[in-house]
């Protein structure tokens, strides 16, 4: 999963600068059900331990974004959406309001993601990664 949010943390990745900023910054993610319990319940996902997940980590389990203010906007195929507090849904580059109070998923292995790059530069890096862990295991057998 890792390859995957790296990914988001490229120049060409449509995910909202903050977010990519977030992923660059932050190491640590945590396992919850906080954002999106009333669209996804009983599915917890691993976000960015951000200091707004941090202050509502332990949300009482029977709240959800259903009734919880908007926060932002953002449009998601070509609809203009609206984000309340808690919602699963990520900042893209299109979105606005309080950014920093909203979901960012992000796998175990965020804190090696160091700087934005272009996607470009990422694929060769995760392929150079590759053969030398496959080096290294092949070396080890012998």
């Amino acid at each position: 999963m890792h390859f995957i949010f790296r990914f988001l943390a490229t120049e060409e990745s449509l995910a909202h600068p903050t977010y990519k900023r977030k992923l660059v910054e932050l190491e640590a993610t945590e396992y919850t059900d906080v954002f999106g319990r009333a669209r996804w319940p009983g599915a917890p996902q691993r976000v960015l331990k951000t200091p707004f997940f941090m202050d509502w980590r332990d949300l009482p389990s029977e709240q959800n974004e259903s009734n919880k203010p908007i926060i932002g906007r953002s449009t998601i195929h070509g609809i203009e959406k609206e984000i309340r507090r808690f919602a699963g849904t990520v900042p893209n580059v299109t979105t606005t309001g309080d950014i920093e109070s909203m979901v960012m998923y992000a796998g175990q292995g965020v804190g090696l993601i160091k700087e934005i790059l272009p996607a470009g530069e990422v694929i060769p890096r995760i392929v150079k990664a590759a053969q030398s862990l496959i080096h290294q295991q092949l070396e080890n057998e012998i």
